[in-house]
């Protein structure tokens, strides 16, 4: 649940950095158009969108951030187990 609520974070953040400083709108590419989902200004849209990063604007990029981020977690954190598990082995005697 927390790193999802990171990948949410960071997608917020980049959708965010690209919609002020390269006007970019994330939400136009690939769009998914979610008009089911609840407006941002009612508590549970907003809750929707801080935590899980799903809103009426997701799009196929936003989601590909997410994923993206995620992935990178994982690698990160099975590299870091796997270097731990092979320093935990007997070194072989020269």
């Amino acid at each position: 649940m927390v790193i999802l609520m990171g990948a949410a974070l960071v997608q917020n953040g980049m959708t965010k950095l690209f919609e002020t400083s390269f006007n970019i709108q994330l939400s136009t590419i690939v769009p998914l158009h979610l008009t089911f989902l609840p407006n941002e200004d009612s508590i549970m849209g907003h809750l929707l969108q801080s935590f899980l990063g799903i809103d009426r604007e997701l799009s196929g990029i936003r989601i590909a951030i997410m994923l993206i981020y995620i992935a990178v977690l994982y690698l990160l954190f099975r590299k870091a187990r796997n270097d731990r598990f092979a320093a935990s082995l007997p070194q072989p005697k020269p």
